[in-house]
């Protein structure tokens, strides 16, 4: 195990609409800043809602993580997960972006739930099972499956 690989999922909400155009400027600007600091990751942008997925040096996730909870375009950042992980999920993606329309239905239904409770959903380990069947879906999305 590589106990310097951490990773962080979280999900806040964007205090106006973005436009696919505006994500994806937004994806490629962190693409590059997050290679340049050995951080790879996912970012899902529906319905005024950002769930993101970042992976690398617990170090250099938790200093990325301080400027987006700074980031004056969305509010309410809450973090569903944080703990070491084995192995990256996405370690060719500085930062992929996936629409919830790659998504099967229940695992889109998935997404919307664990949105939704936020910070009622309770302990990590709680979560664990549903947060992996998540990653599993955003891998298939953005094409990461071989990795």
């Amino acid at each position: 195990m590589n106990s310097d690989l951490y990773c962080l999922i979280y999900t806040s909400s964007a205090w106006n609409d973005m436009q696919a155009e505006d994500i994806r400027a937004l994806a490629s600007r962190s693409s590059a800043n997050n290679k340049s600091k050995n951080i790879s990751g996912v970012l899902l942008y529906h319905d005024r809602t950002f769930f993101q997925i970042l992976e690398g040096p617990e170090s250099n996730v938790l200093a990325l993580y301080d400027l987006i909870q700074r980031d004056r375009r969305h509010y309410g950042a809450f973090a569903l997960y944080d703990g070491v992980i084995q192995r990256r999920n996405f370690s060719n993606w500085g930062m992929a972006v996936t629409d919830i329309s790659a998504f099967a239905q229940d695992d889109a239904d998935l997404f919307r739930s664990l949105v939704d409770a936020g910070p009622q959903l309770g302990t990590q380990s709680a979560m664990t099972s549903r947060i992996e069947r998540l990653i599993s879906s955003f891998r298939k999305a953005v094409g990461a499956e071989d990795e």
